[in-house]
């Protein structure tokens, strides 16, 4: 990790705290892009987002690599491009499936977010 990280949760948690900030996010957004990654995986979700969801992709993505780059444990990713990026830790199923479970964990915290701010 390239960082000190102390509590994943919390981090996935303040990830979504700033995915549900995104201009023009909405529940039903999250909720799609939370299925897609449950059914179809990481990078169905981000392809779904930037194919669908361009007002928010952008912004989505940009916090995502930051995301990955506190909590990615391989060093030699130095792709700026999401998908890219995801397709490279595809290529590890452990590291693929730890970075989905974090993903899920923090859009299921960007949902409680947006419901709390009304």
């Amino acid at each position: 990790m390239n960082q000190q990280i102390q509590n994943l949760d919390v981090e996935c948690a303040l990830l979504g705290e700033e995915i549900a900030k995104i201009d023009k996010m909405t529940e039903k957004i999250i909720n799609a892009a939370l299925a897609i990654l449950e059914t179809q995986g990481l990078y169905a979700m981000f392809l779904y987002l930037k194919a669908r969801e361009k007002d928010v992709f952008g912004k989505f993505s940009k916090k995502s690599m930051s995301f990955l780059n506190k909590v990615e444990t391989r060093s030699s990713y130095s792709d700026s491009d999401i998908l890219q990026r995801v397709a490279q830790i595809s290529n590890d199923l452990d590291q693929l499936l730890f970075v989905r479970s974090l993903f899920i964990q923090a859009l299921s915290y960007a949902r409680y977010h947006l419901k709390a701010r009304g």
